[in-house]
């Protein structure tokens, strides 16, 4: 699996912009993440000086922190996270990644895949009963864990794994 740079669309000329002026512009980001055999896609965004700007995609996305300090801006909430910081944002949430203490540096990892990787297909008994609960759940957009959260270690164990392959 190749590490690739963030596809998202260009940054917004008004660096002010909110969520709402975003959703306006249709950012529904381009571009396949993997393949159709294999929809997974794992991506390198170092920040420190060009945001990953507001975008939405159908896939999943978790990731971490590698380096400084990342803001993520969410169309509900507005998060600091540090090195380490795990962090995860639901199918089509509206999201941006920013620098979160220039000018110093602030690099993430993240793993954007669709939901067929752990549920199989859309009418498999497994799709229905555990993804198509979290990818409805308007109150479930995003989630943070902090490296001193229970279930930290066991989800940053997973996601080197996967970097690692």
């Amino acid at each position: 699996m190749a590490v690739s740079k963030c596809i998202s669309l260009t940054a917004p000329a008004n660096k002010n912009e909110n969520a709402a002026g975003a959703l306006s512009k249709s950012m529904d980001e381009s571009g396949a993440h993997g393949t159709e055999e294999f929809p997974v896609a794992v991506y390198r965004d170092d920040v420190t000086e060009n945001a990953v700007s507001w975008h939405w995609h159908t896939e999943f996305e978790i990731g971490f922190v590698t380096a400084g300090s990342v803001r993520m801006e969410c169309a509900n909430g507005n998060y600091a996270l540090n090195e380490g910081d795990v962090f995860f944002i639901n199918s089509n949430v509206l999201h941006a990644m920013r620098n979160g203490d220039p000018p110093h540096s602030a690099v993430f990892k993240s793993i954007v895949f669709h939901g067929s990787v752990i549920g199989g297909a859309q009418n498999s008994v497994f799709y229905k009963k555990y993804l198509l609960p979290v990818l409805h759940n308007q109150n479930f957009r995003e989630m943070i864990l902090s490296v001193n959260s229970s279930r930290y270690q066991n989800i940053f164990s997973m996601m080197n794994v996967v970097w690692d392959s």
